[in-house]
C-alpha cells in the first residue's frame, strides 16, 4: 500500500488484480479497473519435465461447464513454465460431462499432445483441484492452480525453489493472516508484506498457487462426507485446517508478481458468487465457525 499526501487530505492507493483501489480518509472508496499487461502465447512445445525427479511435481486444477471453453488459456501458461512439472492434470466431474471427451472443446483436447492429462472424478466442486490428486498421487508434490488465471513463467519455479530449501513446510503465493482474540476471528489478507515467517496463521489462498509436499495434510482431508456436509464451497479454509491439524506451517513466499490476472470472460461465474450471503453458499465467517466447532483444537493452536 502506498500513502500519499496532498494539500488537504491523505489518501491510499493500492494496485491489486487489475484494479486500482483508492480510499480517502473520509472512508469513501473508489475502484477503477485497468488493463494489465501479460505476455501470452499459445503453447507450441511439450511442456512437461522429461528428466527423473526424486519427488515428482504434479500441477493440479479443475474446471466446470461454464468455464470449460476458456480453461485452455490457463493450460497454455501452465505448460510454459521455467520449472516444468512432471504432470499437469485437469480434473473434471463425470456427472457434469456425461459424454466425457465428446463434451470438451477441441482447443482444450489439443493441449493433451503438449502434456495435459484430463482425468474424471466425483463432483466435489472446488475440492476437485486437490482431493482426487491426493488419492491418486499421494507421493507427489502437488501444486494447485485455478482455471481462470494467467500464470507467469516463473510461477512454479518460485514455489519449488522455496520447497527445496525446506520440504517440511507448505508454500503459498497468497494468504490471509488469521488471528483469534477474545473468541473473535480477524482475517487480514496480505499478498506482499513482511509476514513471511512460516506459521499456522497463514490461511492458504490456493488459486494463486500453493505447494503441498507429500503427506502434508491431515487424514481427514480425504473424508468426502465431511467435505460435502461441513464447508462444501470453502476448500481453501478446509485445506488450511488440515495443514494445521497435521502440524504443518505455511509460508507465504516473496514474489514480485502478486497480482492475479484473470482470463477475460471467466469472472461472471465462480465461488465468489456462490459464497455470497444471499446465495446458496455460506460466508467465510460461517465456514470458520463450522471448522472450529468440529476441530476446537484449531482455536487453541491459533491463540
Amino acid at each position: 500500500m502506498f500513502k500519499f499526501k496532498n494539500r488537504r487530505k491523505f489518501f491510499f492507493i493500492r494496485f491489486l488484480d487489475a484494479h486500482i483501489y483508492i480510499e480517502l480518509l473520509t472512508k469513501i472508496k473508489l475502484c477503477l479497473k485497468y488493463k494489465p499487461s501479460i505476455k501470452y502465447a499459445k503453447v507450441v512445445n511439450y511442456g512437461l519435465n522429461q528428466e527423473k525427479r526424486e519427488t515428482p511435481i504434479l500441477v493440479s486444477l479443475t474446471s466446470y461447464p461454464e468455464r470449460i471453453n476458456l480453461v485452455a488459456t490457463t493450460i497454455d501458461t501452465l505448460l510454459q513454465q521455467e520449472v516444468k512439472p512432471d504432470r499437469l492434470v485437469l480434473w473434471l466431474a463425470d456427472s457434469q460431462f456425461p459424454n466425457k471427451e465428446k463434451d470438451l472443446p477441441e482447443e482444450l483436447l489439443n493441449k493433451c499432445k503438449y502434456g495435459l492429462e484430463i482425468k474424471w472424478c466425483e463432483d466435489l466442486k472446488s475440492y476437485k483441484k486437490l482431493v482426487p490428486a491426493l488419492i491418486e498421487f499421494p507421493d507427489s508434490i502437488i501444486v494447485t492452480a485455478d482455471d481462470d488465471l494467467y500464470y507467469q513463467p516463473d510461477w512454479l519455479k518460485s514455489l519449488y525453489l522455496e520447497y527445496l530449501k525446506d520440504p517440511n513446510l507448505i508454500y503459498t503465493r497468497r494468504a490471509t493472516f488469521i488471528k483469534i482474540k477474545n473468541d473473535t476471528i480477524n482475517a487480514h489478507p496480505h499478498y506482499s508484506n513482511t509476514h513471511y515467517k512460516p506459521c499456522f496463521n497463514n490461511q492458504i489462498m490456493g488459486g494463486a498457487g500453493t505447494l503441498y509436499p507429500p503427506h502434508s495434510l491431515h487424514k481427514d482431508v480425504l473424508d468426502i462426507d465431511s467435505i460435502k456436509s461441513l464447508i462444501p464451497t470453502h476448500d481453501d479454509i478446509y485445506f488450511w485446517a488440515m495443514a494445521i491439524l497435521n502440524n504443518k506451517k505455511i509460508k507465504l513466499i516473496k514474489n514480485k508478481n502478486v497480482n492475479l490476472i484473470t482470463v477475460a470472460g471467466t469472472q461472471q461465474y465462480g465461488l465468489c458468487k456462490t459464497n455470497k450471503g444471499n446465495s446458496l453458499g455460506i460466508s467465510p465467517h460461517e465456514a470458520f465457525n463450522r471448522i472450529f466447532n468440529k476441530y476446537p483444537e484449531l482455536v487453541e493452536i491459533l491463540k
